[in-house]
């Protein structure tokens, strides 16, 4: 697992990349400590079998949220996932 960050009009972007076969949504799961609280935040998720595009929005450490958008055939439909009390939810 790699993270990078990347200032983009002066807005944060995350990008994830995974060596694994997980589901973007997983990769983003094990990622949500690096990423700040109080913030909305854009990145990708990505490996050799997948990319999706993520917008978050992470108040602490256990709550917030995350829509992801993947062109992949592996995940062709929106992901959406919501972190309550420090337990992941998806829809």
């Amino acid at each position: 697992m790699s993270p990078g960050l990347a200032l983009l009009n002066g807005e944060l972007n995350y990008r994830f990349t995974d060596g694994t076969m997980d589901s973007p949504l997983e990769v983003f799961k094990r990622n949500w400590s690096a990423l700040p609280n109080l913030k909305t935040i854009t990145g990708t998720v990505a490996n050799g079998n997948y990319a999706a595009g993520f917008l978050a929005y992470k108040h602490t450490t256990d709550y917030g949220s995350v829509f992801m958008i993947s062109y992949s055939n592996s995940f062709p439909t929106p992901l959406f996932s919501r972190l309550v009390n420090g337990t992941w939810v998806d829809s």
